[in-house]
């Protein structure tokens, strides 16, 4: 239990293996508001996709963090223009 071990919070990172789908960590943040804060994976997508999903987690899910992970695209591929 993190408050018998002194822990007041966390920064909770969104997996790898989870990719975009923020779902766990949104439910996670909502069950304990106080507890959490959450670090999204970001999507610099072409498509602009990415730049509305970030925009949705950070003002209505509450993220406060964001994180970047070049080995989901080839290497030497641009993320974005």
């Amino acid at each position: 239990c993190m408050e018998e071990a002194g822990v007041d919070g966390a920064l909770i990172v969104q997996p790898i293996n989870h990719k975009f789908d923020h779902s766990y960590v949104t439910s996670v943040l909502k069950k304990y508001p106080t507890k959490f804060i959450g670090c999204c994976l970001a999507n610099p997508a072409d498509d602009g996709g990415g730049l509305k999903q970030f925009e949705h987690l950070v003002l209505e899910e509450g993220y406060r963090a964001v994180r970047f992970n070049p080995y989901l695209w080839p290497s030497g591929e641009k993320l974005s223009s």
